[in-house]
């Protein structure tokens, strides 16, 4: 009689057994979950401090951006108000509207014309800069203060920090786990 309470028809076949991977699929799963945890890590870049020069020169370039989309739209306006059928679009009317500019191909040629120079002329390029960077210190301890390009600068760079902070530190999670699992073979 044994010295267990083991079933009476005990067979080793009855219980589980447990599936154990092998190395490669071990060393596979450790590479991945460290890329992990070093991706995790990484997104605390978030919140890593945005310099002035920094901020200064995304700002100017969503500043760029948003006159370049403007410029673009008041070409199609042209280009419809010369078509073969001359009528707006209620979205033409309504952008003309926003920017003060009649609906006719010379004041629509004119905007155009005064929107490249403030992204073009030195000077105003110079005091669009110097605006970004005299109020960096107010935008950074006050949200609310931001206007619309700014605020979109700093998401810009924040989310640039996110994304760089993770990538390098699960790539450096990923040459962590390699270089141990060399060292255990």
């Amino acid at each position: 009689m044994p010295y267990f309470n083991a079933p009476v028809n005990y067979t080793p076949t009855t219980y589980p057994q447990y599936y154990l991977p092998d190395k490669k699929m071990r060393n596979g799963v450790r590479t991945a979950g460290a890329a992990i945890i070093g991706g995790i890590v990484g997104m605390s870049g978030y919140y890593l401090p945005i310099k002035k020069s920094f901020f200064v020169n995304e700002a100017f370039n969503v500043y760029k951006n948003k006159k370049m989309e403007q410029i673009q739209n008041l070409k199609q306006a042209a280009v419809n108000l010369t078509g073969f059928t001359t009528n707006l679009s209620q979205n033409d009317r309504i952008f003309l509207n926003n920017l003060g500019v009649s609906p006719d191909i010379n004041s629509i040629t004119d905007k155009a014309k005064v929107l490249e120079e403030e992204i073009t002329d030195i000077n105003s390029v110079k005091n669009i800069k110097k605006y970004f960077a005299d109020n960096f210190v107010s935008f950074k301890k006050n949200a609310h203060l931001m206007d619309n390009t700014a605020y979109e600068a700093m998401r810009n760079l924040k989310w640039n920090g996110f994304k760089w902070g993770s990538a390098l530190c699960a790539a450096f999670g990923v040459g962590v786990c390699m270089l141990s699992a060399n060292k255990r073979q």
